[in-house]
């Protein structure tokens, strides 16, 4: 079985390349002429120390995240099977539990497998944490969940919201081989969808009072920066999860197929034009409609509100 910290191995890839530079120039200075061998060597431990600084320099603020990983899953339990590998907090040792996770686990991806037509290149690892607080100590105070897409892993915790959890960011393993470039309003929007429900609600129904407010435009979901903002990020997930599902109701999956490959951050409005069919003005006003109709048709009519 797989070591929990192995995978971590992904993200020290710079450091065989730097390992690799070095042994370039050792070599250099080894077969240069003797005159010249003791500048080379000057030169080239001047750029070793340089090179290993600004690498470590950067390495440690872009991965902060990444010791603090580590420490916490190197104790970590395995179990192992058929594509999947989850790696899961000793607290959590009920057996029957984990036996259980484990065939949601294989569930969630037969059905995922079918939805995007291929199943992902390699096993999926899962690291099963006993509490959100765990996760948001390490990744940041707003992270309940995430997935590694290098690693083809995610990182949930045995909540009452762990089954969303899990869908949410298996969907991004699938969605990142169509586009890893995709908007938030894309990307975050298609995971919260395949979710099925938010905090238990359908999605529809749990974004109907933002959608009544219509403080928060579509194009504001387009950019990062305002999507994850700790002012705006719970309303624009769940606003996004209910607009991707609008357009593939109305629209059909493959035009959310080619539209979510097409965009790349640049002209978006008019790639919704290209294969939605309709201006992302129209796109927004149907679906608000939409939102608010229906639970007064639901109600009149005597059915269960959609997700």
């Amino acid at each position: 079985m797989s070591r929990p910290v192995w995978i971590l191995r992904l993200f020290l890839r710079p450091v065989l390349v730097l390992i690799a530079l070095q042994c370039f120039f050792i070599c250099c200075v080894l077969f240069s002429p003797e005159p010249l061998r003791g500048v080379l060597l000057f030169e080239h431990i001047f750029f070793t120390i340089s090179l290993v600084a600004i690498f470590a320099t950067s390495f440690a603020w872009n991965n902060r995240w990444f010791w603090r990983f580590a420490r916490s899953i190197r104790r970590f339990a395995t179990v192992e099977k058929a594509g999947i590998v989850i790696h899961y907090q000793p607290e959590l040792t009920s057996g029957v539990y984990i036996s259980e996770f484990l065939q949601s686990c294989q569930s969630e991806l037969v059905n995922l497998v079918k939805l995007f037509g291929s199943p992902l290149p390699k096993s999926v690892i899962v690291f099963l944490f006993a509490h959100s607080r765990d996760i948001s100590t390490i990744f940041g105070p707003r992270c309940g969940g995430l997935a590694i897409l290098q690693a083809n892993a995610i990182v949930v915790a045995n909540d009452n919201r762990v089954l969303e959890s899990l869908r949410h960011e298996l969907a991004h393993l699938f969605s990142f081989r169509w586009n890893r470039f995709a908007a938030p309003l894309l990307s975050e929007g298609l995971s919260v969808w395949l979710q099925g429900t938010y905090f238990g609600l359908p999605i529809d129904t749990a974004a109907l009072p933002q959608v009544r407010q219509a403080c928060v435009r579509l194009t504001s979901l387009l950019r990062s920066k305002f999507f994850f903002s700790e002012a705006h990020q719970s309303r624009c997930y769940v606003l996004a999860g209910s607009f991707t599902g609008f357009l593939i109701r109305r629209y059909g999956w493959d035009c959310y197929r080619k539209l979510y490959r097409s965009c790349d951050g640049t002209r978006f409005r008019e790639k919704v034009q290209k294969h939605i069919g309709v201006s992302l003005e129209k796109a927004e006003w149907q679906w608000r409609n939409e939102v608010i109709v229906m639970p007064i048709l639901n109600r009149r009519l005597g059915k269960k509100p959609h997700c």
